[in-house]
């Protein structure tokens, strides 16, 4: 049971547990005393409620029985001849289970009265650089804390090495790093990062003595607190969606215990879409991955840089000319990716 949940969760809370063996009993998978035994063995350990991985998990009974109850009423009133009616709201709001509310009670802000406590508080004032001096330049200073930022490149150009690159100047301004890979193994990017932050060529870490040292020197930064913590995971492409890409950022927050400010998706083609209608629509499924890295950039009370990457069109041109600059009409299976990013 602990180890269905952990596919799902990782390392699964005694609530989710719980939770689980609760749906199985109603699949007819356990009985009712399994059930009471299971909540009974776990209720003497000691531990917190992760309160966003129980929604999580909850929302897939819930949607499943608020499905069975609109089959039963659709089949009811097709019986009856009566129309559908509101039957479409609730199969929105079925759909909808688990996506972010909005608090439409909340009182607006006023300009002039509230403007000078929301521009100190800015956390948009606060800009990492990228490392590179013209686009830096053309930034005032660096990426606003805050914001999505997404590099168009063509297959095989070097996306990857971009987002390492990204990752190590945030961390040598302080910043803690967390980068999710779906495509390049985990050695390949603790290289390319060590690689760009000791400024040394990369294939100097395949040499053991040269890498010894070099692993040396990087964990004396590190422990004088010269550069930041990073942390690297890596996933099968199209093996998570994009609310689980958010829930994995979060949980490495309370694992690591620290704060990752600095969020690297590398890179967000490959992130499978948690609607069933994005199945098979690119177009769909750029929207739902693009809104849900903005949101989690985006957050008030806990904003964060988010760098990711996208493929391009490849670009049409003959031998032996310039390759033409890449623009938004190369982002050519969802225009969302361009909307939504704020560089």
């Amino acid at each position: 049971l602990a180890k269905a949940v952990a596919v799902d969760h990782n390392n699964p809370t005694e609530d989710l547990v719980c939770q689980r063996a609760s749906l199985w009993m109603s699949e007819g998978k356990l009985d009712e005393q399994t059930v009471l035994n299971i909540g009974e063995a776990l209720a003497a350990q000691d531990g917190e409620v992760d309160i966003d991985a129980t929604v999580t998990e909850l929302v897939e009974p819930v949607r499943r029985h608020m499905m069975q109850g609109l089959v039963s009423k659709a089949v009811e009133r097709y019986g009856n001849g009566s129309k559908f009616g509101d039957l479409v709201d609730l199969m929105a709001a079925c759909d909808a289970l688990g996506a972010a509310a909005a608090d439409i009670e909340t009182k607006a802000s006023e300009i002039g009265e509230d403007s000078e406590l929301l521009l100190e508080c800015s956390t948009r004032a606060e800009q990492m650089p990228t490392g590179i001096c013209e686009l830096d330049s053309e930034f005032g200073g660096g990426l606003p804390c805050g914001t999505l930022t997404t590099t168009l490149m063509d297959s095989k150009a070097g996306k990857s090495v971009w987002l390492c690159q990204k990752a190590a100047v945030a961390s040598m301004h302080g910043e803690d790093v967390a980068y999710l890979s779906m495509e390049l193994p985990r050695e390949e990017i603790h290289r390319r990062i060590i690689a760009a932050t000791l400024g040394i060529p990369i294939n100097d870490l395949l040499n053991p003595k040269l890498r010894a040292e070099a692993l040396r020197v990087y964990k004396h930064l590190r422990q004088s607190g010269k550069v930041g913590k990073v942390i690297v995971e890596k996933f099968e492409q199209q093996a998570i969606n994009e609310k689980e890409v958010v829930a994995w950022f979060d949980r490495q927050e309370k694992e690591h215990n620290t704060r990752f400010r600095y969020r690297v998706m590398d890179y967000g083609d490959l992130i499978a879409s948690s609607k069933r209608e994005d199945r098979e629509s690119e177009y769909g499924r750029g929207k739902t991955v693009w809104t849900a890295l903005y949101n989690m950039a985006a957050r008030e009370e806990a904003p964060n840089w988010v760098v990711t990457a996208t493929q391009s069109k490849r670009p049409e041109s003959r031998p032996g000319q310039v390759l033409p600059m890449l623009t938004r009409k190369d982002v050519a299976d969802s225009v969302h990716k361009y909307r939504l990013s704020d560089f």
